[in-house]
């Protein structure tokens, strides 16, 4: 199994997690017994902490998101464009499903919006899809996901971090 290491600033803290993509195109983040596995002292400390519970796993590319930035900017200031926005949602959307959540979206009126938001991706006109420019509200959709989904994970993280120190 191969590990993505994923690194996140989050509300002044670092938090490593290992996120999973499978053949088959499933995707998820670390767990054991329903928690995640993460790391509060980098990426060695998420690897020793994943191989406890999966001695085969390999470690890969890292990646690094800025939820403080994030969350700091949500005022209009983030950027919405190319594959930031896109990345982020996807992310938070793996976690979702990390959890047994199995609306693809979080809500169904979402679809459209996630559409719209694909479009301004880098690989849109690769697969053929015009840009379409995010209404006011699109804007306002996304930064409701992304602020559900950053919720989510400080939550899991909490219970995580509730786990780990018993």
């Amino acid at each position: 199994m191969e590990v993505f290491p994923v690194e996140i600033a989050l509300r002044g803290e670092t938090i490593w997690l290992g996120w999973v993509s499978l053949d088959d195109g499933d995707e998820f983040f670390l767990t054991n017994n329903g928690c995640l596995i993460f790391s509060c002292s980098g990426k060695n400390g998420l690897m020793q902490e994943a191989l406890k519970v999966f001695p085969d796993a390999k470690f890969d590319v890292e990646s690094f998101f800025d939820f403080d930035s994030i969350i700091e900017g949500l005022d209009g200031s983030v950027v919405l464009e190319d594959d930031f926005a896109l990345n982020v949602w996807n992310l938070l959307t793996d976690l979702y499903h990390t959890f047994g959540g199995e609306d693809k979206m979080f809500f169904e009126s979402h679809l459209e919006v996630y559409s719209r938001l694909f479009s301004q991706s880098e690989v849109a006109p690769l697969v053929d899809v015009q840009k379409v420019q995010l209404s006011k509200h699109d804007k306002e959709a996304v930064r409701e996901v992304l602020l559900e989904g950053i919720e989510l994970l400080t939550q899991k993280i909490r219970i995580a971090k509730a786990a780990q120190s018993h």
